[in-house]
């Protein structure tokens, strides 16, 4: 019984976790703060990762995003002749998050097994 509720526990626990990973850089618009920093992006997975205790079985991807921009150096409009600077706006976006299913073979096939330690003798046990 305890070996088939193991992988009904791990299916459980996979279908919350997907949903706000792929939530998590929210897309463009106006209201909607991204992450600009990798370290940021990588926190957050992580975190949900670990709330759902599935780390082991789902990995996500994510890269880094440059756009370039380029306003016109002080005030005014911009002209033909004027002086421009060039910026860059780095956003953090998840590409994609796949079930590792080696992995989630593997933990199923150790469902149902239990290690239990005893001090009795070895004549005592069966």
């Amino acid at each position: 019984m305890h070996a088939d509720h193991q992988p009904a526990g791990l299916a459980k626990r996979l279908r919350p976790a997907e949903p706000p990973l792929a939530a998590l850089p929210p897309p463009r618009g106006r209201g909607k703060r991204h992450s600009t920093t990798a370290a940021t992006l990588r926190e957050a997975m992580a975190r949900v990762l670990q709330e759902q205790r599935v780390e082991s079985v789902l990995s996500v991807a994510w890269q880094p995003q440059v756009e370039p921009t380029t306003p016109s150096v002080g005030r005014g409009r911009g002209a033909k002749h004027r002086e421009k600077r060039v910026s860059e706006t780095i956003r953090s976006h998840r590409t994609q998050s796949a079930r590792q299913e080696d992995r989630s073979a593997a933990l199923r096939q150790r469902c149902g097994w239990k290690a239990f330690v005893t001090h009795a003798e070895p004549a005592r046990l069966s």
